[in-house]
């Protein structure tokens, strides 16, 4: 009997245990730059503002940004200056499924900074992009260290390949480089023959010291290559479907500034008017002009102000149109308008005074018939008086 419930107990904590999970190194060398990667069915996005840092019990701070790649959300920091000490890093504010239920608990996982130094340290973390791009590396040991490269295929096109660009000179990612004690030096990255949407991982590795950076390229066929590639429809659908899920934060607001997508589409861009929320036949929301023409079939990658919307002020305004999930968060494509207050309110308030005057004019008339009656006591005679 015992045994019995002890498994049962065991099935019924499995899901609270891997519902969420953050994966990252549990020590963590001195200046290393932390890429952590959080798994789970989230309802709402994690952003800059849901994330904490304490050290110990004391809240600190930390130099990061965070992003979305496909089903899952990348967190970086940077730990150069930061003393020895335990930390945590808290997710907080954010709703995600535990099992078929719903949970807001904190998300917390702890680390420590070792007294070691990491041989290096990078920036960014991850990058979202469109073009070309490029990843600063800066040596912190007192010699000379040898970084390695190599770059994966995750998800999407295979086509093409990244060329590496160091000090003016073109590297393989089969090759190394060099980098003298406390320099900073850039790897530029391009995109050779590389025109579709794909994932990738850039991993940059030194004698003690390795980062796997996840690279998501949002990229399109042009309007003419994708007319003859009419026979892949459901690889591109499984691209739309990632591509649509990507969403990103940044501290100042400048990240996804430098590396957000062009609008390609003409009629966009020489549209004043507003847009027309409707679906495709996989129930993804798409924008559509006047002349009826798509002109954005992935609205959660550009701003509300991007997409001719409004954001509607919580409990004081109703959007009068409809309402789309873009980068910043809800968009209204309509009108914000104030809330009025429906005529069953107006009408409950009206009786509810109504009755307070018919209380108070009960109340008042009462008071004045007591005051009025005479009492006359047995056995006294008034006149005496």
């Amino acid at each position: 009997m015992k045994k019995e419930i002890f498994i049962l107990v065991i099935v019924l904590l499995v899901p609270l245990i891997s519902s969420i999970e953050i994966q990252m190194p549990s020590e963590i060398s001195q200046g290393q730059t932390v890429i952590a990667k959080v798994s789970g069915n989230f309802l709402d996005p994690i952003l800059l503002n849901n994330i904490e840092f304490y050290r110990g019990h004391t809240q600190t701070s930390f130099d990061y940004s965070v992003g979305k790649i496909g089903n899952d959300y990348y967190i970086y920091f940077q730990t150069l200056s930061k003393p020895q000490n335990n930390y945590s890093v808290l997710i907080t504010g954010v709703r995600y499924y535990v099992g078929a239920q719903i949970s807001n608990k904190d998300i917390e996982k702890n680390f420590s900074v070792t007294f070691e130094t990491s041989d290096f340290k990078i920036n960014p973390g991850f990058v979202i992009t469109d073009r070309d791009f490029s990843i600063s590396v800066q040596n912190l040991k007192s010699e000379i260290i040898t970084i390695n490269l190599n770059t994966e295929i995750n998800f999407g096109s295979s086509q093409g390949f990244f060329d590496f660009l160091f000090n003016n000179q073109e590297v393989s990612s089969s090759e190394s480089i060099e980098i003298l004690s406390g320099e900073t030096e850039d790897i530029d990255i391009s995109l050779n023959g590389i025109n579709e949407t794909t994932i990738r991982t850039i991993t940059l590795s030194s004698e003690n010291t390795e980062y796997e950076i996840p690279v998501y390229l949002i990229l399109e066929l042009s309007s003419e290559e994708s007319s003859n590639e009419t026979g892949q429809n459901q690889t591109d659908e499984e691209q739309n479907e990632t591509f649509t899920e990507e969403k990103n934060e940044s501290e100042n607001g400048s990240f996804w500034d430098i590396f957000k997508k062009e609008n390609k589409t003409k009629d966009t861009e020489e549209s004043d008017s507003g847009y027309t929320v409707s679906e495709d036949e996989e129930g993804n929301q798409i924008l559509i002009d006047e002349e009826g023409n798509i002109v954005e079939k992935n609205p959660s990658l550009k701003t509300c102000e991007e997409l001719k919307g409004e954001k509607c002020v919580v409990d004081e305004e109703v959007c009068d149109g409809k309402k789309i999930d873009a980068l910043d968060g809800e968009c209204c494509i309509g009108t914000c308008e104030k809330k009025e207050k429906s005529k069953n309110q107006k009408i409950i308030g009206w009786a509810i005074l109504g009755l307070i005057v018919i209380l108070l004019i009960w109340f008042k008339t009462k008071f004045n018939k007591t005051r009025r009656r005479k009492f006359n006591l047995p056995g006294i005679d008034k006149r005496r008086y």
